[in-house]
């Protein structure tokens, strides 16, 4: 009897470890966009879910730009970004990423590692610019006259500001956020 049960314990010690070990490779913590299969890994922050990476979904129109599709994903207009995430998901408030810098500047979390965010740049007409200076999003709010608040992070920086992005043709990566269910 004592055999049978070390052997039990043995194999349900490593369906364990194994299982374990699968954990860590692979927690879960993933979304599929079921429009083109591109996975992106996500994070809880706060009461919100948010994608670890930049949107990579090409919408069927030639305004959007695939920057590259490893870290930086596609650059949309304002009017494209607006629709743009995956049913379910959509993009940040002004008020959820102020909530986020504060605990940034508190020092509770890193917004750039905790996101994972390169310093893509943007784009200003046709002109990819500010590669490695900053990365700039866009927010979840009302356009008016051309005009958008939007979310830039530097370095050791992050602001919110609104000005005209329709009439400068600015074209930014996209952040997609969901609700905790």
């Amino acid at each position: 009897m004592a055999s049978k049960l070390s052997m039990f314990t043995i194999v349900w010690m490593v369906v364990l470890l194994v299982y374990s070990n699968s954990r860590r490779s692979d927690p879960g913590n993933h979304f599929v966009d079921p429009r083109d299969s591109s996975r992106y890994e996500i994070i809880e922050l706060g009461d919100l879910l948010w994608f670890k990476e930049n949107l990579k979904f090409r919408a069927d129109t030639l305004k959007d730009i695939l920057i590259n599709a490893d870290n930086c994903g596609v650059f949309y207009p304002v009017e494209i970004a607006k629709n743009v995430c995956p049913e379910a998901w959509r993009l940040p408030k002004e008020k959820e990423v102020k909530k986020l810098m504060k605990r940034d500047k508190k020092g509770l979390i890193s917004l750039i590692d905790s996101l994972d965010i390169e310093l893509c740049g943007r784009i200003d007409g046709d002109t990819h610019s500010k590669y490695g200076l900053q990365n700039t999003f866009w927010l979840d709010e009302k356009l008016e006259d051309g005009y958008i608040t939007h979310w830039h992070t530097f370095t050791d920086e992050h602001k919110v500001h609104n000005h005209n992005v329709v009439m400068a043709g600015r074209k930014f990566p996209v952040r997609c956020v969901c609700e905790i269910q």
